[in-house]
């Protein structure tokens, strides 16, 4: 199962910097109690490679009341001039979970294509 969805930035004059430019997927309903389920891996696709000081953040909580716990920051420096970053992730068992996904950059935003989770 792959859940992907995409973005449009509809402000292109502006630059978000220190991860200030985010966006918060909807609580998603993965399994029930008796049979919780556990996501697996999780890739991102730009709409071209990521430049100098720019990056990306992605977290997921598995309920509206906890804290996000960061899956993992992905910039130009890491990961270079690349435009998709897939990475297995040892997510918890879980009933529902939500993503969210921040950018930063310092006179460029990196330009998010979509996000795809696979279990």
């Amino acid at each position: 199962m792959a859940i992907a969805y995409s973005l449009d930035n509809l402000n292109t004059s502006a630059v978000y910097t220190g991860y200030t430019g985010y966006f918060i997927s909807p609580l998603y309903t993965t399994g029930s109690l008796l049979r919780q389920t556990t996501p697996t891996e999780i890739e991102f696709n730009l709409a071209r490679p990521l430049r100098a000081n720019e990056g990306i953040k992605l977290e997921y909580r598995t309920d509206l009341t906890s804290s996000y716990t960061t899956i993992g920051t992905y910039t130009y420096t890491t990961e270079g001039a690349v435009v998709s970053v897939n990475k297995v992730y040892d997510f918890p068992p879980c009933e529902q979970i939500q993503f969210k996904i921040s950018l930063t950059g310092t006179t460029t935003t990196p330009e998010l294509k979509s996000v795809e989770i696979r279990w």
